[in-house]
């Protein structure tokens, strides 16, 4: 038997182009390919002459005094009509924010404005002659703007200052924070001028965030970074104190102030129903003793049936829920007369009811 194996052919048609196609896209490279050079050579024709530009250049500061420090607004940039070759110009344009112009404050030639201590202005035509050896011999710099550079100057103080955790933490159900963040250390040595230190309250950590939490722990953390001020240390240890906390009530009897020597205020009822969450180590720790509810006086005069309960004092190991009631009937009294030698004065006592 003999077998006939048939040579699988080729469907993938051919794409022949026509002869006057291929010689039109061949002219068509052609011309490309010469237009391109043609305007390289005309770039290079173009940047051989000299132009006049602007550069916007950055300002690098060298500090002449460590007791003083510049504040407020301060120029970052100068902004230098300059004339050159244009390769050069190009390659500086390019390069412009890279290569910072640096002034020395001692040779800034500074005046004092008149009536401010502490506010300085230079003139930048003088700065011209130093500004053109860091430009270097390729530009010719015409002139700077802008023509006055004001600056401010503040003192340079140092102060410790409180650290203030910025934590974000998700606790598992029933438990909580157990009293407050415990930073080491607490306070830290910030160094700067004195028109921002003065109105410094405190120093914030990097903002951190913790979910699931149902244990104490201890991070270090690193301060959040303050313009012009140095810090030392520059990062603190937090820890964060857990516990599981349970609900409980308690019963606290309402305290009348404000009431005048010859009256009394009979309040109606005389207690409230404090509702709050306790840790676990801490329940049997809570009395009533610790709890200041109090009922004003003067608050009669502007309420007809009832006044106001708050809660003035309360442990700081609790986190309060709620409290009821809110506010609480009253009834004002004359106190009973007291005997003056065998005297009795005014036995009638009066009742008022608002």
């Amino acid at each position: 038997m003999r077998f006939t194996f048939k040579k699988k052919e080729n469907t993938t048609p051919k794409i022949i182009l026509p002869r006057k196609d291929y010689k039109l896209r061949q002219k068509i490279l052609n011309f490309l390919f010469f237009l391109f050079l043609s305007i390289i050579f005309w770039l290079l024709r173009v940047l051989d002459n000299d132009y006049t530009t602007q550069l916007t250049v950055p300002i690098e500061y060298i500090p002449y005094r460590s007791d003083v420090e510049m504040v407020g607004e301060i120029p970052r940039t100068l902004s230098l009509n300059v004339t050159g070759q244009g390769y050069t110009l190009v390659k500086r344009m390019f390069t412009s924010s890279r290569q910072p112009v640096v002034l020395q404050m001692l040779a800034l030639n500074l005046r004092q404005v008149e009536g401010n201590e502490n506010r300085y202005f230079a003139l930048t035509h003088y700065l011209k002659e130093n500004i053109q050896r860091q430009l270097g011999n390729e530009l010719i710099l015409n002139y700077i703007l802008p023509d006055t550079l004001w600056y401010t100057f503040s003192p340079v103080e140092r102060r410790k200052v409180k650290v203030i955790p910025d934590l974000k933490i998700k606790f598992v159900r029933q438990y909580m924070l157990e009293g407050d963040y415990i930073v080491q250390p607490e306070s830290i040595m910030v160094t700067g001028p004195h028109i921002i230190i003065d109105t410094l309250s405190a120093i914030y950590t990097e903002s951190e965030s913790f979910l699931g939490v149902f244990r104490s722990f201890t991070r270090t953390l690193k301060l959040k970074p303050i313009d012009r001020l140095s810090f030392e240390p520059q990062e603190v240890s937090v820890t964060v104190p857990v516990e599981k906390f349970t609900q409980s009530t308690l019963k606290v009897p309402i305290t009348p102030i404000n009431v005048p020597d010859s009256l009394q205020l009979l309040l109606f009822p005389s207690y409230v129903s404090i509702e709050y969450l306790v840790s676990l180590k801490n329940f049997k720790k809570v009395k009533s003793s610790q709890f200041l509810v109090t009922a004003d006086y003067f608050d009669c005069f502007t309420s007809v049936n009832k006044i106001s309960v708050r809660i003035e004092r309360y442990p700081y190991m609790l986190k309060l829920i709620n409290y009821t009631p809110k506010s609480v009937e009253y009834l004002i009294e004359h106190k009973m007369p007291v005997k003056t030698n065998n005297a009795i004065v005014n036995d009638t006592p009066v009742y008022k009811r608002k």
